[in-house]
């Protein structure tokens, strides 16, 4: 299976710890994109990333996780910018730097044949609409934290929307991230641990990747959402974002 997946690239730092000299760094190529990309490749799908990174001394990073985890390359655009930048303190943001996005490449004819992935917070308006268009074999819409407070005005027929609770507020979700309480897809409901756990940037992207892996093998409704709320709340133990994809090799012993 082919899958496109559109979104951005960051280089994640996150701190953990209330006193300066007793605290964990942790700095990690992520980015919703780049994580969901890293998480289909490895389980066996022929993953194309569309997105762009700088010139940056980041840029070797960048491209190194890329290619250990063999995602295709063909629509990477490195620009002459610094790296998207993300800085968090014990799970709360504290600066995002962001470069200009670039005009992305144009889609094979055969893109009808394929399946999408769009991080619509991460993705500006002329390159959402413009993968809205194209017919996609299956396509996959992860609304991100724009739209907690504007409404997905598109109407796609064909698409499945995920977003969070907060999401789901102003926008008709397909399914919903519950965090801690578990996940809800239409009229099935999966509980979470109910435990806050502490590092939770990018599980919600893992969720994704299983959901998404599993829907199209189509596995059992619940069974698929049960999988995505287990791996999501165990990636939350393990610090940083693109490094929680490494859970998959584990669960899918056939990768």
């Amino acid at each position: 299976m082919i899958i496109h997946v559109f979104g951005r690239i960051f280089m994640d730092l996150f701190i953990f710890g209330e006193k300066v000299h007793n605290s964990k760094i942790v700095e990690t190529p992520g980015g919703s994109a780049l994580n969901a990309s890293l998480g289909f490749s490895l389980l066996g799908m022929k993953t194309y990333l569309h997105a762009s990174y700088g010139t940056d001394h980041l840029n070797e990073t960048i491209e190194s996780v890329i290619h250990k985890y063999n995602v295709q390359t063909q629509y990477l655009i490195q620009q002459n910018e610094p790296t998207n930048r993300f800085v968090s303190k014990n799970g709360t943001p504290l600066a995002v730097s962001v470069a200009p996005e670039p005009p992305f490449k144009l889609l094979p004819e055969t893109a009808e044949e394929d399946y999408c992935l769009l991080f619509a917070t991460e993705t500006n308006r002329d390159t959402l609409e413009r993968v809205l268009t194209v017919p996609w074999k299956g396509l996959f819409i992860d609304l991100g934290p724009k739209f907690v407070h504007n409404p997905f005005v598109y109407k796609i027929d064909h698409a499945i929307i995920i977003g969070n609770e907060k999401e789901a507020q102003k926008n008709n979700c397909d399914v919903i991230k519950l965090g801690k309480n578990g996940a809800r897809w239409h009229e099935i409901s999966v509980p979470g641990n109910g435990k806050a756990l502490p590092y939770t940037t990018g599980a919600g992207d893992l969720f994704d990747v299983v959901f998404i892996y599993n829907f199209l093998k189509e596995t059992p409704p619940i069974e698929t959402l049960e999988e995505a709320v287990h791996l999501s709340q165990k990636a939350c133990m393990i610090p940083g974002s693109s490094t929680k994809v490494e859970l998959l090799r584990d669960f899918y012993h056939s990768v």
